[in-house]
């Protein structure tokens, strides 16, 4: 049974949770300091709280001062002119190849594999793939020497039979 305690407003319950129960069960516990709970337990006098003056609970932050001198004052607009881009997309070849800096030529693009890497031989697959049930693709050599040893896919261990694999023709 939840033991109650009431303080000048403030409700806190108690509850003890008994063995295998399931979640506990505390309803309410407001309000309530480390501070407070130890020196209940121990059997001490704590000292009455002091009722707080009437503070206000908002400070007016924009009422005006006598030394209120940070506004600003524009004394004087000044019309700023900027440099015209010049137009790259322009018809005339001439006026573009002025413009432009003598242009260095890039760097080729490294080589980028034609297909995916078989995760058993490493090799680029380009021909003769296969994939699995779990979706998983390898040269189709690869997997199949692989199932008929160990029974599952290398790369996310599902079990695997040879009746599993799909052959996959790229188109040339």
């Amino acid at each position: 049974m939840p033991e109650s305690e009431s303080t000048e407003g403030v409700e806190v319950l108690h509850t003890r949770q008994q063995h295998g129960a399931g979640p506990s069960r505390t309803v309410k516990s407001t309000a309530t300091t480390r501070q407070q709970q130890p020196a209940r337990r121990r059997g001490l006098r704590q000292p009455p709280e002091e009722p707080q003056q009437n503070v206000p609970s908002v400070i007016d932050l924009t009422a005006d001062r006598p030394d209120d001198d940070d506004d600003v004052e524009i004394t004087q607009i000044k019309n700023v002119k900027r440099p015209r881009r010049q137009d790259l997309g322009g018809t005339s070849g001439a006026g573009v190849q002025a413009a432009l800096p003598a242009a260095q030529p890039q760097p080729p693009a490294p080589p980028s594999p034609k297909g995916y890497k078989c995760i058993i031989c490493y090799d680029i697959m380009e021909k003769d793939l296969a994939t699995t049930t779990c979706g998983h693709m390898f040269c189709f050599k690869c997997i199949s020497e692989w199932v008929q040893k160990s029974g599952n896919c290398p790369q996310c261990r599902g079990k695997l039979t040879k009746s599993k694999i799909i052959r996959i023709y790229p188109p040339s």
